[in-house]
């Protein structure tokens, strides 16, 4: 490309030049992570779900799991603009993440972003509990080191269950250790036990360590992935029309998911970077806790505020960690219901 060409299409770019826009609302997205329930969230950017619902969506993601993994961009202008200087990289209006984890930052860090979930597409716990060779039973754990990822976290969060559900004493019978979650720490004794997600199950399971139980056959309820927007974000400009529009668009995403498992799993496949389609099938089989009507986690969240109970906690009541009133709409619509019938 000549020096002129160059040149033309930077003014080009720098001056926000482009086609004639749409009606769209633009939104910024942000999915934290590479569950499985947050394929939905996946599937709807995949097949243009967003757009059919009237959002201009700039989806964002974490670095992959597994390097083949789609990496989302955002639009060519506004990656120049941004790399420029010309405009900074805005907060993501909508975050898709753990609520539990949330929920125990907002009250115990100061800076932490005050948010509300919308919406939840898994509200269980689904952890395994993974240990040395030697240790057979979840009994042989007192006395032992239990390595999670961090205080507050979904894992930490199965940890303290597991606990309690043993009948021992967290501060005397179990030392948790945070930052220890990796089949790794078990291989250099930095724990004896391990609780994680499906990533430490089939390194677990190829490395030939017990897994001593699989917590959702506990029907045990925390805050699970949820839809996260900033306290009084709903009230802003058309704030609350893109946030139903967006919700529309998941559900949509969670019928896709439930009722055509192999394009389910294709998506996965290509998106999340995964060895093969087998191994796709096989996480999409072991997410039998994604909810097909997402509701917030109402009995997670109180089991959260249980779990982690102290003195700032009790200044909260669940009701302010959950604004349910658009999903309440959509259910009470129709919506949701003529989604699964189609």
């Amino acid at each position: 490309m000549s020096k002129i060409c160059r040149l033309a299409t930077l003014l080009f770019l720098l001056t926000g030049c482009s086609p004639a826009n749409d009606d769209a609302i633009p939104l910024v997205i942000y999915v934290n992570g590479h569950s499985m329930s947050k394929l939905p969230f996946v599937i709807a950017q995949e097949l243009g779900l967003y757009r059919k619902y009237g959002l201009d969506v700039e989806f964002q993601m974490p670095p992959p799991e597994f390097d083949a993994a789609i990496i989302p961009r955002a639009p060519l202008l506004l990656r120049v603009q941004r790399r420029l200087g010309l405009i900074q990289r805005p907060l993501p209006a909508i975050v898709v993440t753990g609520h539990t984890p949330t929920i125990y930052n907002q009250v115990n860090l100061l800076d932490a972003r005050q948010q509300v979930a919308l919406a939840a597409t898994d509200c269980s716990v689904r952890y395994y509990i993974v240990a040395q060779p030697g240790i057979e039973s979840l009994e042989e754990i007192r006395g032992k080191r239990i390595g999670i990822n961090r205080m507050g976290t979904t894992s930490a969060f199965a940890a303290m269950r597991l606990i309690e559900r043993m009948g021992w004493d967290r501060q005397f019978d179990v030392s948790v250790l945070e930052r220890t979650r990796g089949i790794e720490d078990l291989e250099l004794d930095r724990a004896e036990v391990i609780v994680g997600g499906d990533e430490i199950y089939e390194q677990a399971r190829r490395h030939g360590y017990s897994i001593l139980a699989d917590t959702r056959s506990w029907n045990d309820a925390l805050a699970g992935n949820s839809v996260l927007v900033d306290v009084g974000w709903l009230d802003q400009g058309n704030n609350r029309d893109a946030a139903r529009r967006f919700l529309q668009a998941v559900i949509e995403g969670l019928a896709v998911f439930h009722q055509e498992p192999e394009r389910a799993v294709d998506i996965a496949y290509r998106w999340y970077g995964f060895p093969d389609r087998e191994f796709a099938r096989a996480r999409l089989d072991r997410a039998d806790y994604v909810t097909r009507t997402p509701f917030p986690c109402y009995t997670g969240i109180e089991n959260t505020m249980q779990v982690h109970d102290s003195h700032a906690m009790r200044q909260h009541q669940a009701a302010d960690f959950f604004d349910d009133s658009l999903i309440r709409e959509l259910s009470d619509s129709g919506f949701i219901d003529s989604v699964y019938r189609r």
